[in-house]
């Protein structure tokens, strides 16, 4: 969640994912499988399980305004439309 002192992560932490780096006013946060990942003035920052796909390496983004943590991938809505990166097993990562 996203509150007054930032992004706050509660459950299993068996990947990391509710370790929380640095952040810079997060406004939007999501939680996949075994990684969370948040919007903030810097733009996505991903943390947690760097598996399949190294889900937590944020592909290069134009002024991101949405993001989606799913299962071992992420998407985002930046100027350019959906942005996917991960797993792509089942064309996870493949936007039509």
């Amino acid at each position: 969640a996203v509150d007054d002192s930032g992004v706050v992560c509660w459950g299993w932490n068996d990947s990391g994912q509710m370790d929380v780096p640095l952040l810079s006013n997060p406004t939007q946060v999501s939680a996949g499988a075994a990684h969370t990942c948040a919007l903030d003035d810097s733009g996505v920052v991903c943390w947690g399980f760097i598996g399949s796909g190294r889900i937590t390496d944020v592909p290069p983004l134009s002024d991101p305004n949405q993001v989606s943590a799913g299962y071992e991938h992420t998407c985002a809505v930046d100027d350019s439309g959906v942005v996917c990166w991960g797993n792509n097993a089942d064309g996870r990562t493949d936007v039509p």
